[in-house]
């Protein structure tokens, strides 16, 4: 990386510290289908896999992971849901198989 690249986002986390307190009450509604939560699920899944996904942004996306799915059992889409669950047993990894 350029000193140039390093300073923009130095520059850019510290003006990101300032604004993210300052909007703390913002919300940003999502709408996706069925097949785009379970992509997200899924490559988030795969992300909190790596041995140093271990900070706060590892918290929120295992929360978050966690919250999509009792949401779908809540809404009866039960299969899917146990389906996504699989994503975080590693009984269930296949490496090279894609779908």
């Amino acid at each position: 990386m350029s000193e140039f690249t390093d300073k923009r986002a130095e520059h850019l986390l510290e003006l990101a510290d300032a604004e993210i307190p300052r909007l703390a009450d913002y919300r940003l509604p999502l709408t996706l289908d069925l097949a785009n939560v379970c992509a997200m699920v899924a490559h988030l899944q795969l992300s909190l896999r790596h041995p140093q996904a271990t900070g706060a942004s590892a918290v929120v996306a295992r929360k978050l992971v966690n919250s999509i799915i009792a949401r779908l059992e809540s809404d009866g889409v039960q299969v899917v849901a146990d389906l996504l669950r699989l994503g975080d047993d590693p009984n269930y990894d296949q490496v090279g198989a894609h779908r």
